[in-house]
């Protein structure tokens, strides 16, 4: 696997509450720890208007099918 950088964004797999079942979302690479663990934000198109969220401008650019934003909760 290529060396994950920050700001890269990943397609990971998020599971439900359920813990067997999940789905695939996007995600933003903000540090790639020296043990092997990684630390993203969720990326989701459901946009809502709060400090929390960082709207993703140029979301065409990095690949992403609707306009989204990266959710830092």
């Amino acid at each position: 696997m290529d060396k994950l950088n920050f700001g890269d964004i990943l397609l990971l797999k998020f599971p439900f509450t359920d813990g067997h079942t999940y789905k695939r979302r996007p995600a933003l690479l903000i540090n790639n720890c020296d043990d092997g663990d990684i630390i993203v934000c969720r990326i989701t198109s459901k946009i809502y208007d709060t400090p929390q969220d960082v709207l993703i401008n140029e979301w065409e650019k990095c690949g992403l099918k609707l306009p989204s934003i990266c959710s830092c909760t």
